[in-house]
């Protein structure tokens, strides 16, 4: 289902020799950002205060376009209570009193507010909200509501050799503008390029894992295109395979789950039916370690290429194609100045 990628195991820490015991009384923080929609804070949103003065701003070097009230929105006051629960939000902080049965009504109440509420209020909300900080009380315990297990990516390396990589990426501008396949390839590193900003922008390395994983299946459709059979995974094995010297097991593993997760896991494509805990596991184990072997990937790529290899085809003609054309023609008729 639509959550598929953002769906992590989560974990309760709590102090040292404590446990959290059922049935029992809960209260559960849930911290929102950003603060400006929440009466806590003001500066660059699009969030502005009625009847106040607001500063329009607009960075042209990057095309964003923001909006800041002199005033600060007072503080959020709600407070919503059932036969069964009660709420209560100041500000950016949502709290929510109750009593559960179990660890597992627990957790299904935490995830069902941490996973949809965001989205509900992004409907009014113009700054769209995250919760970065779940925790809470159950009974006199206290805990945090965690990621079980965090992964991350790091690179350790000196000054020489940045100023060498600097260097090398230099060169490498002339390869793009000069070689037959220099579109495909320009296309193939933006793909990854969006990919890598993609889990740099989320609240969470996962956040955007689909749209993530979308952009690796392009960097195989786009350097090993399909002949006229169609069959882009075929492709892309036999290119992995024979131009850049992959194993079949490395393909397998590293690079054709890409593929399959476009098409058939929630990506290109909208999947409504649930995974269990393990299967998520596994999937989100795989989409950890992808980066790195599509980053070595590309690098092995322009590498063979610098050495005179033949690696990818050469860039299809610069027409239009007409079916995109007509797409365009149906834009232009609304848009088009």
């Amino acid at each position: 289902m639509v959550l598929t990628y953002q769906l992590r195991e989560h974990a309760f820490v709590v102090g040292k020799g404590e446990t959290l015991r059922f049935p029992n009384d809960v209260e559960i923080e849930f911290t929102f950002r950003p603060s400006e929609a929440l009466g806590m804070a003001t500066g660059q949103g699009r969030t502005a205060i009625k009847g106040d003065t607001v500063q329009m701003s607009c960075n042209a070097n990057t095309g964003r376009q923001y909006v800041a009230s002199l005033g600060l929105l007072r503080p959020l006051e709600v407070s919503i209570k059932d036969e069964v629960r009660e709420v209560k939000v100041e500000g950016n902080k949502f709290h929510i009193l109750t009593r559960c049965a179990t660890r597992k009504d627990l957790i299904e109440l935490i995830e069902s507010v941490y996973y949809v509420l965001p989205a509900l209020l992004n409907l009014d909300f113009a700054d769209s909200p995250v919760i970065e900080c779940t925790c809470g009380k159950v009974g006199n315990v206290s805990f945090e509501w965690v990621h079980k297990g965090v992964v991350g990516i790091f690179d350790v390396t000196t000054k020489e050799r940045q100023e060498k990589r600097v260097v090398s990426a230099w060169d490498r501008m002339t390869l793009l503008s000069s070689h037959s396949a220099g579109r495909r390839l320009l296309a193939a590193l933006q793909y990854f390029y969006m990919a890598c900003r993609l889990s740099e922008a989320g609240t969470s390395p996962s956040e955007f894992m689909a749209e993530i994983i979308l952009n690796y299946s392009k960097i195989l459709e786009v350097l090993f295109p399909p002949s006229g059979d169609g069959e882009t995974r075929r492709a892309a094995r036999q290119g992995l395979m024979n131009k850049l010297d992959y194993s079949e097991e490395e393909v397998e593993r590293d690079f054709l789950p890409a593929m399959a997760l476009r098409n058939e896991i929630d990506v290109g494509h909208v999947q409504l039916s649930l995974l269990s805990q393990a299967e998520l596991n596994v999937l989100h184990k795989y989409t950890d370690e992808a980066e790195k072997a599509f980053r070595s990937m590309l690098q092995r790529l322009l590498d063979k290429i610098e050495s005179g290899y033949d690696v990818i085809p050469k860039d299809p003609t610069a027409v239009l194609d007409p079916r995109t054309a007509i797409v365009i023609q149906r834009l232009t008729k609304y848009f088009g100045t």
